[in-house]
C-alpha cells in the first residue's frame, strides 16, 4: 500500500478539522475538549506554539506512541521532547498503552494489512470503554494526544479521538 502524499494528508487533516469546528459551534463550547497531533513535518517547539492558542487551552501533552523515539528526527525523542514541553509550562506524560506495538504496526506499514485491520485492532484492544475511563481524568487539562502521522485519519490517534468524542460527548481538533 502506497502512503498518501503530504499534500493529500494535509487535505485530509483540514477536512477532519472542518467537521470538528462545526461540532464545536453546534455544542456551544468555546474551547476544544482535547487536541491531537502528529509530529511529522514540524518541530516540538512549533507544536508547542500551536498549543498556546486559547481555543485549545492545552496543559498536557500525552505521548501515545508505543515507543517514544524517532530515528529520523531526534528532537521527538522522549527526553528532548519532555524538556521542550516542560520548558513551555506544559506537562508531559507517556502512555504507551494507547499506542500501537510493533507487532501490530509493522504488517500495516509493510502493506500486509490495510488501515481497517489496524483500526479494528485499535478499537477492540485499546479504545475500549475501560481504557476510556482511565483516560478521562486527563481530559481536565485539555490534553494533546501526540503520535507521528500528519493526517489523523491515517493514524491510531483518530480512533482514540472518535472513541472519546462518542463515549464522553467531547469535541476535539487535530493540529
Amino acid at each position: 500500500m502506497r502512503s498518501p502524499t503530504p499534500l493529500a494528508q494535509s487535505v485530509a487533516q483540514r477536512a477532519w478539522n472542518l467537521r470538528r469546528f462545526d461540532a464545536l459551534v453546534a455544542s456551544g463550547r468555546k474551547v476544544f475538549d482535547f487536541t491531537s497531533a502528529g509530529s511529522s513535518g514540524r518541530t516540538p517547539a512549533e507544536l508547542c506554539d500551536q498549543l498556546a492558542l486559547p481555543i485549545l487551552d492545552c496543559r498536557l501533552v500525552v505521548d501515545i506512541r508505543d515507543t517514544p523515539f524517532s530515528v529520523h528526527t531526534p528532537s521527538w525523542n522522549q527526553p528532548i521532547l519532555r524538556k521542550i514541553v516542560e520548558d513551555r509550562g506544559l506537562e508531559y506524560v507517556h502512555r504507551p498503552d494507547l499506542g500501537v506495538p510493533p507487532a501490530v504496526r509493522e504488517p500495516f506499514k509493510s502493506g500486509k494489512v490495510g488501515p481497517s485491520a489496524l483500526f479494528h485492532w485499535y478499537d477492540t484492544q485499546v479504545a475500549t470503554p475501560d481504557k476510556l475511563q482511565e483516560v478521562r481524568p486527563l481530559l481536565t487539562r485539555h490534553p494533546l494526544f501526540l503520535c507521528t502521522e500528519l493526517a489523523p485519519t491515517l493514524c491510531h490517534r483518530h480512533r482514540l479521538a472518535l472513541a472519546l468524542e462518542r463515549a464522553l460527548d467531547l469535541v476535539s481538533l487535530d493540529v
